[in-house]
């Protein structure tokens, strides 16, 4: 294993094949930070701060990107910090301007929240069998965001097929952008499609 401080905000871990066999911690508890993963990165970190490498523990951490590579994995843990609030203005003597939003179809992009990372892969799955592939994944506090493109759904049924395992969020594009996590942007289905799932229902191309 192998820890490097990016930034203040940012630590790379390097976790080897042979790493994960030994805790027996898999790529999916790195993914979803279990609290089996989070033992296992703690042990790594306070390894790293005895040899020198980093120099404070009291951080709360959360994994922002996880990359596969020859050697192993690659997780990038970022500082978590409080997200401040966004408030909501009104003009003095008026009523508040309802907000009327255009129907999903009619937007350029869409996202969906998601309550665990078992939604995020079976609707994966579907997704890219109706040739669904690109799209963002975000994290935000507790929740899995994935942003997608309308023109990219094609046809109501991909719609249809989104409702069985999300639902959409309030949240615009441009406020992950600001203060999400991203776990994997452009092209999410089609890479968690092909890193995360082995069962033979799901046999897509995701090329």
């Amino acid at each position: 294993m192998k820890v490097e401080k990016i930034t203040e905000e940012r630590i790379q871990i390097l976790v080897s094949a042979e790493d994960l066999t030994t805790h027996n911690i898999g790529i999916k508890e790195l993914w979803q930070y279990t609290e089996q993963a989070q033992g296992f990165l703690a042990g790594v970190l306070r390894t790293a701060m005895e040899e020198g490498t980093l120099t404070d523990l009291s951080l709360r951490l959360s994994v922002e990107a996880l990359g596969l590579v020859p050697e192993g994995v690659v997780l990038i843990l970022k500082r978590q910090q409080e997200t401040p609030a966004i408030p909501e203005l009104e003009t003095e003597g008026r009523k508040p301007v309802e907000k009327i939003e255009a129907p999903v179809e009619e937007r350029d992009e869409v996202v969906y929240v998601f309550g665990c990372f078992e939604d995020v892969l079976s609707a994966c799955c579907r997704l890219v069998s109706l040739g669904v592939k690109d799209g963002s994944l975000f994290r935000y506090g507790d929740s899995l965001y994935m942003l997608l493109s309308t023109k990219e759904l094609k046809t109501k049924k991909a719609f249809a097929l989104l409702s069985e395992y999300a639902e959409r969020s309030s949240y615009s594009p441009l406020f992950f952008s600001e203060y999400g996590s991203v776990i994997r942007q452009q092209d999410a289905p089609r890479f968690i499609v092909k890193t995360f799932h082995q069962k033979k229902e799901c046999c897509v191309d995701v090329r």
